[in-house]
């Protein structure tokens, strides 16, 4: 971020990168000279979580609209964000309030200048996920993206369903065994469904009208901040690879999480994506009581 007067960086609301900026490959005077001017307000949300990540889309950079209030639905406030190649990031701003109209999407050593530009003051630290599971970021994602969903989507969908979020469509962190896997628990009475096949209404829906969840680890999982209190969930987890997120998600939603971990990893990929086998009567013996 640069003052007015084009050269100050402000550095605590700027990336941790913004410092190295003299050593990348473009003319900060032009970029700063071709930049738009907006007469109005403008709100930046991106952080330096790159490439363009479902999870942190939704439970970081989407949450920091969250203090704009009704302030969303001005012709004259602008969201900053980088380039709009998913429906899920069309969707999710236009239940926050903005229509494509007002979402200035930059592409690399793009710029733009303001009015009035208010920077949300964690840019510079990654606070995946969800602020820590703030109340008002968890308040500020189901009453917007939350509600809207269930309006779009939520028509004739049955409650209490069980399902198994299955990553064959993804090109990692894929059960090896997925077939025998669903079918296990098809017959404990899971549906398995498969998130890149729903919109962001229907995933949203989906989780928020379950009563079980089984899954993965995996970006999809962001949808647990729209499940109910009560809500039983299954992360799994390759044992080369953990993260807390979706528990302090859980934390802040109050359903019932657990993580079970499959040892038996196939080689070959990096520990956060591989695929794996899950020992099926292993998972149904460790986890019964939750299923």
């Amino acid at each position: 971020m640069f003052a007015p007067d084009g050269s100050s960086m402000v550095l605590d609301v700027s990336s941790r990168y913004a410092p190295l900026h003299q050593y990348y490959d473009f003319d900060l005077p032009t970029v700063l000279g071709n930049a738009p001017f907006i007469d109005g307000t403008v709100i930046p949300i991106t952080d330096d979580v790159r490439p363009l990540n479902f999870c942190h889309w939704l439970l970081d950079w989407i949450a920091r609209l969250g203090f704009l209030g009704s302030r969303a639905h001005r012709q004259s406030t602008y969201v900053v964000t980088t380039p709009l190649i998913a429906a899920f990031q069309r969707d999710s701003l236009r239940m926050c309030g903005f229509d494509e109209s007002r979402v200035i999407a930059l592409e690399e050593f793009q710029a733009v200048r303001a009015r009035e530009l208010l920077v949300p003051g964690d840019l510079p630290d990654v606070p995946h996920p969800i602020h820590k599971a703030a109340p008002w970021t968890l308040s500020y994602l189901r009453s917007t993206i939350g509600l809207s969903s269930m309006r779009e989507a939520g028509g004739g969908r049955r409650r209490g369903e069980k399902i198994y979020v299955s990553r064959a469509d993804g090109g990692h962190r894929k059960v090896v065994n997925d077939v025998e896997f669903a079918a296990a628990l098809a017959r404990r009475g899971y549906r398995t469904i498969t998130l890149s096949d729903l919109s962001l209404a229907e995933q949203v829906t989906a989780f928020a009208y379950a009563s079980h969840i089984v899954s993965m680890h995996g970006a999809g999982l962001a949808n647990l901040a729209f499940a109910t209190p009560g809500t039983k969930a299954i992360e799994i987890f390759p044992e080369s690879f953990g993260t807390p997120a979706f528990w302090v998600v859980a934390a802040g939603t109050e359903y019932l999480y657990a993580t079970d971990i499959a040892d038996r990893v196939m080689p070959g990929a990096a520990a956060p994506f591989a695929d794996v086998a899950i020992d099926v009567a292993r998972f149904l013996d460790a986890c019964g009581e939750l299923l």
